[in-house]
């Protein structure tokens, strides 16, 4: 029984029905498994339930690469990596290396991109880079078969 599971774990019961609805009957399983998955693939939650079943199970590895990807998921847009890491290191007591160790893990892995800006890197959610791509890919066609404005004096 996942809300039971839930209680036992001192999350609340209330969140059973949104879990089964997101892993189903393999809910328990799943959370055992991990439980920074809640903080990845529901972030609209708080991270604080992410981190209090782990420390109940004892797993707490994958905790920075959690918090990166719930803030980044949260954000929806690029942020800069020094500021990011800032941020997270100062809500998960730890230093802004450990957290840029855990965004370099995530890009290794492919779940986390960058890319430079003004002399500030900028990193986000793959998926958001793609699509940020896609578009400017899609804006530069659009332009190249724009019609030219007349000339000056013509307006």
């Amino acid at each position: 029984d996942i809300a039971k599971f839930l209680q036992d774990h001192g999350l609340p019961a209330i969140h059973a029905a949104r879990f089964y609805q997101q892993w189903g009957e393999e809910t328990v399983a799943v959370l055992k498994e991990s439980p920074w998955v809640i903080a990845i693939e529901l972030p609209h939650l708080p991270l604080a339930l992410s981190k209090r079943l782990a420390e109940k199970l004892g797993k707490m590895e994958g905790r920075l690469q959690a918090a990166c990807l719930h803030y980044l998921h949260i954000l929806r847009a690029p942020r800069g990596k020094d500021l990011l890491a800032g941020e997270i290191a100062a809500q998960e007591n730890v230093s802004p290396e450990q957290v840029l160790t855990a965004i370099s893990n995530l890009k290794e892995e492919g779940t986390v991109a960058s890319r430079a800006k003004n002399g500030v890197e900028l990193v986000m959610l793959a998926e958001i880079k793609k699509d940020q791509d896609s578009i400017t890919k899609q804006l530069k066609a659009l332009a190249g078969e724009s019609c030219p404005l007349p000339p000056h004096g013509d307006r």
